[in-house]
């Protein structure tokens, strides 16, 4: 039997080996979900086998384009022992896996093989200072093509398939306004929600957006206490 591309450009055993694997994000232990992740923010991706295999992971971005995950040259060794989990990066790793745009769905795609897969067709590394293969496929069901032809030579029992689920969500960016406070009172100091700007007869920018106490002091004086409301790209003034 060939493998077969399932409507969702998966590549899946017709047969049921003996072999399992499953592929998971660290905000999802179940696999079943479809947790978000923002731009820039740490994630790790797991898998776990039955038996000794050589496990390869891609990662379909919303636009289609492939990612190879593993192997890679920060972490080249992808035969996970049997019954043991193999996650990426591994607790100690010198380095981070943070996510990239662009915003949407991204799938995480395990092919787990009880012998070592030649994917010379399907992904290279451009340069000997690539980290990461370039994977030629251009949509997730030019990758499912390409794997089902990898594994066509190989015995049929031998290699199963797993994806979980991810979003990139966008992160939402905080507004921020300015404050400006004029005084004709030599000295004084301005404090914005129990924080110290400086000086009077200064425009104060990138402050949250919101509103919020402020207490003008000058010695010699009585503190002068109100509340003012900063607005995102625009500027307060307040008189005093």
């Amino acid at each position: 039997a060939a493998p077969k591309i399932s409507a969702q450009s998966i590549i899946v055993n017709p047969t049921t080996p003996d072999l399992s694997v499953s592929v998971r994000v660290d905000k999802d232990t179940s696999g079943q979900q479809n947790p978000a992740y923002k731009v820039g923010e740490a994630i790790s991706i797991s898998t776990t086998v039955n038996r000794d295999a050589y496990v390869y992971l891609f990662n379909v971005n919303p636009d289609g384009t492939v990612d190879q995950i593993l192997p890679n040259r920060l972490s080249s060794e992808n035969l996970v022992k049997a019954n043991t989990t193999k996650t990426f990066p591994a607790e100690g790793d010198s380095f981070k896996y943070t996510v990239a745009g662009p915003i949407g769905q991204n799938k995480v795609l395990a092919l787990a093989s009880l012998t070592p897969l030649n994917l010379d067709q399907i992904s290279s590394f451009k340069t000997q200072q690539d980290q990461f293969a370039t994977v030629n496929a251009k949509t997730q069901a030019g990758l499912a093509q390409a794997l089902s032809i990898v594994v066509s030579p190989i015995p049929q029992n031998s290699w199963v398939s797993d994806t979980s689920f991810y979003t990139v969500a966008a992160v939402n960016p905080v507004a921020t306004g300015s404050l400006f406070v004029g005084t004709n009172v030599a000295n004084a100091t301005v404090v914005l929600n129990g924080q110290r700007l400086g000086g009077a007869n200064v425009t104060y920018s990138n402050l949250r957006a919101g509103t919020f106490p402020v207490r003008v002091q000058a010695p010699g004086f009585r503190d002068y206490t109100t509340t003012v409301s900063i607005r995102g790209g625009a500027t307060t003034n307040l008189n005093v």
